[in-house]
């Protein structure tokens, strides 16, 4: 199974942020390491959006009881 292009994001934004730190210095650095503060809030989030999609999809095929009426 290929991960959704969503997980790119976050991927692309810690190699940003890595390279921003290596390669400079001062206050771009500590841009650097914010970056990959929000590279890895992104990536969290993501995976508590799959959590959330894996229960709704476990709802609907009734593991949880019936499917919810929707109205």
């Amino acid at each position: 199974m290929r991960p959704h292009p969503r997980w790119l994001a976050p991927i692309a934004l810690l190699a940003v942020g890595l390279a921003v730190v290596v390669l400079a210095d001062g206050t771009a650095e500590i841009v650097g390491g914010g970056i990959i503060a929000l590279a890895v809030t992104i990536a969290v989030s993501l995976a508590f959006l799959e959590v959330g999609y894996s229960e709704d999809r476990a709802r609907a095929r009734g593991e949880y009881g019936p499917p919810p009426d929707r109205r």
